[in-house]
């Protein structure tokens, strides 16, 4: 279970793309961006990422990380978004959804 405070960063991402109009000047658009990232295990134990398969909405997501987790090939998984403001250069660093199976404890994210 992830804390209180992670899963309120989580809603306010959100929060501010379904009210974008509010937040940022009229005609900029940002993007969310959804993909499923599986890890492999590697014959000296450690964990190495496989590759990512881009999602079109978060309930794909979700799904397709848990497809992989499944597949004996990997060790676990994770679903990912990250919401970027391609106009502005602005490209923010990607939120854990949801881990499936065994991933990193020092997986950065943020250069997924």
């Amino acid at each position: 279970m992830y804390p209180l405070d992670f899963l309120l960063n989580v809603l306010y991402l959100f929060s501010r793309v379904k009210t974008a109009e509010a937040i940022v000047p009229e005609g900029l658009v940002m993007v969310i961006s959804y993909a499923a990232l599986p890890f492999v295990r590697l014959e000296n134990g450690g964990l190495a990422p496989g590759e990512p398969v881009e999602c079109p909405h978060s309930s794909a997501v979700i799904r397709r990380a848990d497809a992989m987790s499944r597949n004996e090939a990997n060790a676990g998984a994770v679903a990912l978004a990250r919401i970027d403001s391609p106009d502005l250069g602005d490209f923010d660093d990607a939120v854990i959804l949801k881990t499936f199976g065994v991933v990193p404890d020092d997986f950065d994210y943020s250069r997924a």
